[in-house]
């Protein structure tokens, strides 16, 4: 992935963080939701932690390969 699209991916998945926080602090009374706010703050974390990993390999300029894969 490049850096453009790369930053673009991290953007969102701040952006997704911070409307579900802010979701989550509604009170809403009577009305629960379908998937709590708090799975899409911890999935959107663990993917921006993914693409922060991916950003420092580009920045650095070394290619990671999984340990199947080397050789």
């Amino acid at each position: 992935m490049t850096l453009i699209p790369l930053l673009i991916s991290m953007g969102a998945c701040v952006a997704v963080i911070l409307i579900a926080h802010w979701r989550e602090k509604k009170k809403l009374f009577g009305q629960v939701p379908f998937v709590p706010y708090i799975y899409y703050k911890y999935i959107s974390l663990i993917v921006f932690l993914a693409l922060v990993a991916n950003l420092v390999a580009l920045l650095s300029g070394q290619d990671w390969e999984p340990p199947f894969r080397r050789r």
